[in-house]
């Protein structure tokens, strides 16, 4: 997933590689994954860009940073709710809450 250091270069390339190689997978900065666990049963993983919500990177080129902050996490309420995976996982590169000195709470 993206972090803050994805931000330094270019986002959008990062996202359109997914596209030209079969090892890259990061199609949008939001997005699901479900896949097959052994047991027959599944998982859907949730990718969640997390950089718009660290407080310290807004006026950087956190793309839409206010838009999405008042809007939460876009869809990850209805992937969750829409789900029927047994196991979900949401995966994002900071910290919801946290109580580390440098990686404090994003909310």
């Amino acid at each position: 997933m993206l972090g803050n250091h994805d931000y330094r270069g270019n986002v959008d390339a990062q996202i359109a590689y997914s596209a030209v190689s079969s090892r890259w997978r990061m199609p949008a900065r939001y997005y699901k994954r479900a896949e097959a666990l052994p047991d027959g049963g599944a998982v859907d993983f949730i990718f969640l860009d997390t950089s718009p919500f660290v407080a310290r990177y807004r006026g950087t080129d956190v793309r839409s940073t206010a838009r999405i902050r008042r809007r939460s996490f876009p869809g990850v309420e209805s992937a969750l709710s829409q789900s029927t995976a047994r196991w979900k996982i949401v995966v994002g590169h900071h910290p919801v809450f946290s109580g580390g000195r440098d990686h404090g709470s994003t909310v």
